[in-house]
């Protein structure tokens, strides 16, 4: 006998994920009104107009599954939600966490404003339960730890030079411990030091050009010069630059299927001791690094993954990818 206790104390049981092998997959196909676009994973099954080997095993398979009535042999729209999501997609996120030498992928498909991830896995294709967008967004949200500072958020933008200088003062922080205190700096003829042998080429700056801007990082109080003369960055941008050094960063691109037209929006974050970092390109050349706070972090992931507004709030008005353009 179960005691109200341990009942009580059982997990409830939510939806599963749903692995359906290839002659699965080519029944949905044959008997279901689905589609299986271009872009899904799953195109290769109306492309070759596969079916199943054995009609009858796999019939008998997805009715146990819950994913087809046993008499009509119809599917059942509602349990059949993640495959025609994948199979009908409109658009898909694809998150690549980096870590050193390690990469570890995962993959979303998007339709209808709901989104499923999808993997292959030992021969099966494997799909999660669907999810809403915003509830995929807040599932990302979730695998990162944003600063919980309101004030004195890093929020820089770097001109192209002053990039250039940044990343090789940052060496000169990445060489030292975090609790360490470090008397002697890099001077800048250290640092011109490290393009000797590259002297021929055009693209990197001369001893002008990064005294120059040397001088502007300065001047905006992002390089501070220590009492022997020498500059270090300012204490701000120490844990972004050791953020760069761990060389694990997340990079995260949805691809929207418009018409002909692919828009490709891609947001790469650095995850460092106790912030988070959102590292972007702008149309001009320059570099943003901004601080993220959780309100920031949601923001910025939203614009990263989700539906863009354009896209959804106006349907019918005919479109192109440069009209939702958008880089984070």
């Amino acid at each position: 006998m179960t005691s109200e206790g341990s009942k009580a104390d059982k997990a409830p049981t939510g939806p599963r994920e749903l692995r359906l092998s290839d002659d699965e997959v080519a029944f949905l196909r044959y008997t279901c009104n689905m589609f299986f676009l271009p872009e899904s994973p799953l195109y290769v099954f109306e492309a070759e107009k596969r079916e199943p080997k054995l009609f009858g095993a796999a019939h008998d398979s997805l009715c146990k599954k819950g994913l087809v009535d046993p008499d009509t042999w119809r599917g059942k729209d509602e349990a059949l939600q993640p495959v025609v999501t994948v199979a009908e997609c409109d658009a898909r996120v694809l998150w690549q966490r980096y870590e050193r030498d390690q990469k570890k992928t995962r993959d979303f498909y998007v339709a209808g404003g709901m989104a499923v991830e999808f993997k292959i896995d030992g021969g099966h294709y494997v799909f999660s339960p669907a999810m809403k967008e915003r509830e995929m967004v807040h599932a990302a949200v979730a695998q990162f730890k944003p600063s919980t500072k309101t004030v004195g958020l890093v929020d820089v933008v770097f001109s192209p030079g002053e990039y250039l200088v940044f990343a090789v003062f940052a060496r000169d922080v990445r060489a030292t411990a975090e609790d360490s205190v470090v008397e002697d700096h890099m001077s800048i003829e250290e640092v011109l030091a490290c393009f000797e042998d590259e002297a021929e080429i055009p693209t990197i700056p001369r001893d002008s050009d990064f005294r120059r801007h040397a001088e502007s990082l300065q001047e905006r109080a992002l390089l501070e010069k220590d009492k022997h003369g020498n500059h270090r960055l300012v204490k701000s941008l120490h844990a972004f630059a050791r953020g760069l050094s761990s060389e694990s960063y997340d990079a995260l691109t949805r691809y929207d299927f418009i018409d002909e037209e692919w828009l490709i929006r891609e947001t790469t974050i650095y995850p460092c001791e106790g912030a988070i970092y959102l590292l972007s390109s702008l149309a001009d050349g320059s570099v943003s690094v901004q601080e993220l706070d959780g309100e920031k972090l949601h923001e910025v992931l939203a614009q990263a993954i989700a539906t863009l507004p354009d896209i959804s709030d106006n349907p019918a008005k005919p479109r192109f990818a440069k009209d939702f353009f958008l880089r984070a």
